[in-house]
């Protein structure tokens, strides 16, 4: 299934070089909740409970500043909401030393919360992603990358 990613930045007086010029395969650098704009303190207290698992207290930290420190990616439709997990599998497929672990996930309403770990080997990156669902359809991802890692974004797949 081709995705097919346009990525752009919320609030971009707070996103310091976030994003690179959009071109076929859109480069996000390096991204943290701080150099998106949130506070230190934030950010320390989301990672130390990243790193301790604690994944719904972290979603209860980001989610009253998600306008602030998220990048938005539009994306084409999905079936349904069930097809999250498929969908970020099959993005690493053509990857064999690319592995995704889903750690979390729950649905608030039209948004479902998911906490996922991205891992090719050389590089490592925990996510918070916040898909918007509208029927069944996921009408919109946004994705903040809680370590520093670089993630690649392409028409291909989410992650690679």
């Amino acid at each position: 299934m081709a995705i097919f990613l346009h990525a752009q930045a919320l609030n971009e007086r707070n996103v310091d070089k976030a994003v690179s010029t959009l071109d076929k395969n859109v480069k996000v650098y390096r991204l943290t909740l701080e150099s998106l704009g949130a506070g230190k303190e934030l950010t320390s207290r989301i990672e130390k409970a990243s790193a301790a698992n604690e994944f719904s207290k972290v979603a209860e930290l980001v989610h009253p500043s998600l306008n602030s420190t998220q990048l938005h990616i539009d994306t084409v439709l999905f079936e349904n909401s069930e097809a999250i997990r498929e969908m970020l599998v099959d993005s690493f497929r053509d990857d064999p030393d690319s592995k995704m672990e889903i750690l979390w996930h729950q649905r608030v309403g039209n948004k479902i919360f998911a906490f996922e770990r991205k891992n090719n080997g050389a590089k490592e990156a925990d996510l918070l992603s916040v898909y918007e669902v509208e029927n069944d359809l996921i009408k919109s991802i946004w994705i903040t990358v809680l370590r520093r890692a670089e993630v690649k974004k392409n028409c291909n797949g989410l992650f690679k």
